[in-house]
C-alpha cells in the first residue's frame, strides 16, 4: 500500500470506531484534567541536586503513564492499559520512597516496593491494598496466566472480559450482514440468545485497575477525577 491508501484506510477505521472510542473515553472521565489528563501532583521547585531530578522525573512519568493508559483504554488495548497502570503505581511508590530518602529500597520493582512500603508504614493502608490489587492484575496480564493456566477461557469469556451488546451503539464498529458475514476490523464478536455483542478482552480488569489507581492518587496527592 502507498501512503495515500494507508491514509484512507486509517480514516475509514477512525470513522468506524468513532462512537466506540467516544464511549470508552466517557468511561474514564472524558477530556481534560480529571479524565485523560492527570492533575498536578505537587508544585515543582527548583532542581538543584540529583534527588530533586529524580523526584521531578518520577512526577513527570506518573502523568505520562496515566495519559498513555487512557489512550490504550480508548483504543481497547486493555491488557496494555493494566500494565501501564501498574508502572504508574511503581512510579508512585518509588516517588514516596525518594521523598523520604530511603536509599535501601530504590532498586525494588513493584512487588518489592509494596512489601517495603507496607513493612515500614510509608503509605496509608488503603494505598497498599490498592497497589496489591493492581499488581495482581499486572501478573495476570504480563505472565499470561489465563492463556497458560485456563486456556479454555480465551475462547470463551473470563471474569476479566466484558461483552457490550451491539444494540448499545447507534453506529456499531462492526456490521453483521444477513448472510452472516462480518464487516469491520479489530473487533471480536460473539453471538448469543440475547443477540450479538462485542467482546472486550481484559476490559473489566482495566477498569478495576483504574478504580484502585485512583484510590492511590486521591489518597497521596488529593487528585480529583471525573468518574
Amino acid at each position: 500500500m502507498n501512503l495515500e491508501e494507508i491514509i484512507e484506510r486509517i480514516k475509514l477505521g477512525d470513522e468506524m470506531h468513532l462512537e466506540e472510542r467516544a464511549r470508552l473515553l466517557m468511561e474514564i472521565g472524558g477530556y481534560g484534567v480529571g479524565g485523560i489528563e492527570l492533575g498536578i501532583i505537587s508544585p515543582g521547585g527548583k532542581i538543584e541536586n540529583p534527588e530533586e531530578y529524580k523526584k521531578a522525573a518520577l512526577k513527570g512519568v506518573i502523568g505520562e503513564l496515566w495519559h498513555d493508559s487512557c489512550i490504550c483504554y480508548i483504543n481497547h488495548r486493555f491488557r496494555a492499559c493494566v500494565i501501564l497502570l501498574a508502572c504508574l503505581v511503581e512510579a508512585v511508590l518509588s516517588l514516596e520512597i525518594v521523598k523520604k530518602r530511603e536509599v535501601t529500597a530504590r532498586n525494588l520493582t513493584l512487588g518489592g516496593l509494596i512489601s517495603y512500603c507496607q513493612k515500614n508504614k510509608m503509605v496509608p493502608r488503603n494505598v497498599i491494598k490498592a497497589a496489591k490489587e493492581v499488581n495482581d492484575l499486572r501478573k495476570i496480564a504480563v505472565h499470561l496466566k489465563i492463556e497458560r493456566e485456563e486456556p479454555e477461557k480465551v475462547f470463551e469469556h473470563s471474569d476479566l472480559d466484558e461483552i457490550v451488546p451491539l444494540k448499545t451503539f447507534r453506529k456499531p464498529p462492526v456490521t453483521i450482514h444477513k448472510n452472516g458475514s462480518i464487516s469491520g476490523d479489530d473487533v471480536l464478536v460473539t453471538f448469543g440468545i440475547g443477540g450479538s455483542g462485542i467482546v472486550y478482552k481484559f476490559k473489566k480488569a482495566a477498569m478495576n485497575a483504574y478504580k484502585v489507581v485512583k484510590v492511590v492518587l486521591r489518597s497521596l496527592y488529593g487528585l480529583r477525577f471525573n468518574q
